[in-house]
């Protein structure tokens, strides 16, 4: 079981207080699938995670579904920036 934190900027959410759901994966099995699959929100989502790169913390955007997943302090971080508030399927 994974808990994922995350924040919709259109929401107004607090990045510094996300919001948090679980997946039954592992985080070192964890893949964009998984996220599209049981992110908690209808509607359809750019995904960025938050990664440190040499010092500094970068929000990586990820297209590849089977990609795995950064992590940032062990944890996965999102920031899902809604594109529209129709459901979309993506495989």
């Amino acid at each position: 079981m994974t808990l994922i934190y995350y924040h919709v900027p259109e929401d107004r959410d607090d990045p510094d207080v996300p919001n948090m759901f679980a997946i039954p994966i592992s985080k070192q099995n964890l893949r964009l699938s998984h996220i599209y699959q049981y992110f908690p929100l209808k509607g359809k989502y750019t995904f960025r995670f938050k990664f440190a790169h040499e010092g500094f913390i970068v929000w990586l955007d990820i297209t590849d579904p089977t990609a795995k997943l950064p992590l940032f302090k062990d944890k996965v971080y999102i920031k899902a920036t809604r594109l529209s508030w129709n459901e979309s399927k993506v495989s």
